[in-house]
């Protein structure tokens, strides 16, 4: 056996693209080995990184004499005299194969960069990034992108917390010391539930999984008993009881059916997303807030009383006109948007108001839409109403045209 000291070091056996050094009778094997010293039972070599390797004589099987990957490339770099930069670049890419360090890989990548600044991969492969057409190193990439996600947080409503700036939705996720799951954030106690119970997000509601089962099979929860959601819509179709169907960033309360409150919830979800991939910046539902809030009215009459009891001019005035319009007074004050169903299977007016409903309470969690020029608020909302998941679809216009 080797002995334990603290000056011998086991090392990993490496990828064999290379001669071995040495190979042990256990089978493990050692390269990029410089032969130090030798003794009548020991070899001692010191390794790249500068440390001593001590293998005894009893445990060598086999010990072939060969050049280190770094003296290698000193012989290798000599023929490489008027070569392109991608020369260098295969020559980096055959030391790292065989075992050399970042120190050695360094000055071959910046010879590539000397006769092509623009190499990518030589650029990358030394920490280089390049952003807005303009090459910078790590550090000056990570000062660049604090200063603008402190601009965006500013924008937004955000905050300073120990010196970051912090997004609403950052600054809410941080008090209530949430952390992530599967693109949610719950407390880690709600995450510790759900790991060790296996659950599943579903409108609102995490579930095991036979519970998931009946969920699939189109039933829903009715107390302690599961029900089919279609037997359930007489019990939800007044306002005083609505059903409520949550996804990741949109609350769909509706009085309608429920196949079309989960249909009107899918829209609005996927423009939300839309949204958050265009700007970078997620919409606060963790605050006192909670979920982006969607009415979808069962009928045009729901439509006209939430309008008659919008409380603003501006919303009111903007319900008469439209089929989709958003009041700040919802909710007790945490706003919603509001549409209504046309009973269409699935293109058509409906479609096209929920997704302008989306846009519409995205914006206001941000900004006070009352306070915007219509027409540009409404251009907004009308190209985000455009998307069907991550896909632009302009051919929507043409509903907010009245073509």
């Amino acid at each position: 056996m080797i002995p334990s000291t603290p000056c011998v070091l086991f090392v990993a056996a490496l990828c064999a693209a290379a001669p071995d050094e040495v190979k042990l009778k256990s089978g493990r094997e050692f390269k990029n080995l410089k032969l130090e010293k030798e003794t009548a039972s020991e070899y001692r070599f010191v390794d790249l990184e500068g440390k001593q390797v001590v293998v005894p004589k009893l445990n060598v099987a086999e010990y072939v004499p060969k050049p280190t990957v770094r003296e290698e490339i000193a012989t290798k770099r000599e023929t490489l005299a008027g070569k392109d930069a991608g020369a260098w670049i295969k020559l980096a890419a055959w030391a790292k194969e065989n075992g050399a360090l970042e120190k050695d890989l360094k000055p071959l990548y910046e010879e590539a960069l000397q006769l092509d600044g623009e190499n990518a991969e030589a650029r990358a492969a030394l920490g280089w990034v390049k952003k807005d057409g303009k090459w910078m190193n790590a550090a000056d990439e990570a000062k660049e992108s604090a200063k603008e996600r402190e601009e965006l947080a500013k924008l937004v409503g955000g905050k300073q917390v120990k010196g970051k700036w912090l997004s609403p939705a950052e600054a809410s996720r941080l008090e209530a010391k949430l952390v992530e799951h599967d693109g949610f954030w719950v407390t880690p106690d709600q995450k510790k539930k759900i790991v060790e119970g296996k659950l599943e997000y579903a409108e609102g509601e995490w579930l095991t999984a036979e519970e998931k089962e009946k969920f699939d099979q189109g039933q829903r929860r009715a107390g302690k008993a599961w029900k089919p959601a279609d037997e359930m819509d007489p019990e939800h179709d007044k306002w005083s009881n609505p059903w409520s169907l949550k996804g990741r960033w949109v609350e769909v309360q509706t009085n309608a059916k429920h196949a079309r409150g989960r249909w009107a919830l899918k829209l609005a979800e996927n423009v939300a997303n839309a949204m958050v991939g265009w700007s970078g910046v997620e919409p606060d539902v963790y605050g006192k807030h909670g979920l982006l809030v969607l009415k979808y009215g069962r009928s045009m009459q729901d439509y006209k009383n939430f309008g008659a009891q919008a409380g603003s001019d501006w919303a009111s005035n903007r319900s008469s006109n439209d089929g989709v319009f958003f009041s700040p007074n919802l909710e007790r004050g945490r706003g919603g948007a509001v549409t209504y169903d046309l009973d269409k299977e699935e293109y058509g007016f409906a479609e096209w108001w929920t997704r302008r409903a989306a846009a519409e309470t995205f914006i206001a969690r941000f900004v006070d839409p009352s306070k915007l020029d219509p027409e540009v608020f409404d251009a907004f909302c009308a190209y985000f109403a455009g998307f069907k998941g991550a896909k632009y679809l302009p051919t929507w216009w043409h509903y907010y045209n009245g073509l």
